[in-house]
């Protein structure tokens, strides 16, 4: 490989790593910022499949429309690249085959969806249902006495007064 090859590589491969941990780190933070309204598919009788498919549905729609967003805007910026790095000694490709987009679109994107897929399946197994509302039940303890800096150790004094007499003190 020449060096301009091992450049090449280097920035293909760590672009694919970029999107992988992208996509990771956007459904972590779905699943935590909906892990209430998950835990409440599961109480309701649904399967972990089916909570697994209702989020991979998602996430292949916003996966879909990322793309074609992407495509347009990196075609857009692609002309403005080229053109604004041309001298009149050296003249770049303006044009780029729409099909390369979208083969690297649907092999590279789809793939790293796939597999990220895949390790979310534990984390969706991984949702406690009781704990999801105890933490519900505690923030609207937390929220209807107006408390809400509470530390940590306070946190952790309400947590155990829940789980303790299984009741809250609104309930009293």
């Amino acid at each position: 490989l020449g060096s301009l090859d091992i450049v090449m590589a280097v920035l293909a491969i760590s672009a694919g790593l970029f999107g992988i941990c992208r996509i990771d780190n956007l459904n972590s933070i779905n699943i935590t910022e909906r892990r209430r309204e998950l835990a409440t598919l599961k109480v309701l009788g649904f399967y972990d499949n089916e909570v697994s498919a209702y989020v991979y549905r998602e996430n292949m729609i916003l996966t879909v429309i990322g793309g074609v967003a992407g495509i347009i805007l990196g075609s857009i910026l692609h002309r403005f690249v080229i053109v604004t790095v041309e001298v009149d000694s050296a003249m770049f490709g303006r044009s780029i085959e729409m099909s390369s987009l979208w083969i690297q679109f649907s092999d590279y994107t789809c793939i790293f969806l796939y597999f990220v897929n895949l390790v979310i399946i534990f984390k969706l197994k991984k949702i406690d249902m009781v704990e999801s509302f105890k933490e519900c039940r505690i923030n609207s303890e937390i929220s209807q006495y107006g408390h809400k800096s509470l530390n940590d150790e306070a946190k952790e004094w309400l947590l155990f007064t829940v789980t303790k007499s299984g009741k809250m003190r609104s309930e009293e």
